[in-house]
């Protein structure tokens, strides 16, 4: 009696039933051993029964020719993720064979994030001008510029019916101490002298210049030219009728023969210029009168 068994090839690739490679198959048998009962040979099936007629002895030679089948199947790369089961079925031994074939292919995506950061500078710079307004008191009357001269005004005879308005734009030729002087000669009468100013700028550089506290200080009478005779020098009100400049004192000098004299001290710096002004009248005229101002 002659001995048979049944293959049972199922094949499915991706989800997709299809048959093995009967071409291949089929060579490993002669056409008259391999007999099928199912018609779809060469067709997508599930499942194909092949009935193989041969001697016992072939059933040696099949399990491994049909391993090598399916190894043959994996180099196909038609075949990749493919799942193949063979069973091979003779009288009462089942032998499985269960080949897996997974060919897993990752991609990998690299992101590179470049971050920017800027970053602002704000400077604020803040100027603070500072304005300083200087008032220069306006002249009594119209200056007349005399340099650096020591001697800035003489004179034998002025106005005896009213203060005479006397101003000088003088410059100081050394830095220290300058003394302005008066030097009154008056024989028939008297000399009148009144609101005496030095400015440089805005500063007034001499104090008492009016003589409104009553006395003579910070002035200084001198004899330069030996005693004299006459009225004596004061710090006074109202004489002969005639009332001071402004204010209620003014200085008088009656010095009679010869001159004598009023001074005071500044500080005064090289260069600068100074305003000097006074206002003067005399009591009369005639000779032995004269007056002279120097810094």
């Amino acid at each position: 009696m002659v001995k048979s068994f049944i293959l049972v090839v199922t094949t499915k690739i991706a989800g997709i039933i299809h048959l093995p490679h009967w071409d291949k198959l089929d060579s490993l048998f002669p056409p008259s051993g391999i007999v099928t009962d199912n018609a779809s040979v060469g067709k997508a099936s599930d499942s194909i029964s092949l009935t193989v007629n041969q001697s016992p002895s072939l059933k040696r030679n099949v399990v491994p020719k049909l391993k090598m089948i399916d190894e043959t199947c994996d180099d196909d790369s038609s075949l990749k993720n493919t799942s193949t089961t063979t069973t091979v079925t003779t009288g009462t031994t089942t032998t499985t064979i269960s080949t897996t074939s997974t060919t897993s292919v990752t991609t990998s995506t690299s992101t590179s994030t470049t971050s920017s950061t800027s970053a602002s500078t704000t400077s604020t710079t803040s100027i603070t001008t500072t304005t300083t307004t200087v008032t220069t008191p306006i002249p009594p009357c119209s200056p007349v510029s005399v340099g650096n001269a020591s001697t800035i005004f003489t004179a034998t005879s002025i106005s005896t019916s009213s203060y005479q308005c006397e101003t000088f734009q003088w410059t100081s030729p050394t830095t220290g101490m300058v003394s302005l002087t008066f030097q009154f000669r008056h024989d028939p009468s008297t000399w009148y002298l009144d609101d005496v100013s030095i400015y440089h700028g805005a500063v007034q550089m001499l104090t008492n210049g009016g003589f409104e506290s009553g006395t003579m200080s910070p002035w200084v009478r001198t004899t330069p030219n030996g005693a004299c005779s006459g009225w004596p020098s004061q710090v006074s009100t109202t004489v002969h009728s005639v009332s001071p400049h402004t204010g209620t004192y003014y200085y008088i000098d009656g010095s009679y023969g010869c001159a004598d004299q009023i001074s005071q001290s500044f500080m005064a710096t090289a260069g600068e210029i100074y305003i000097v002004s006074f206002w003067l009248q005399s009591g009369s005229s005639g000779s032995g009168v004269s007056v002279s101002v120097t810094l």
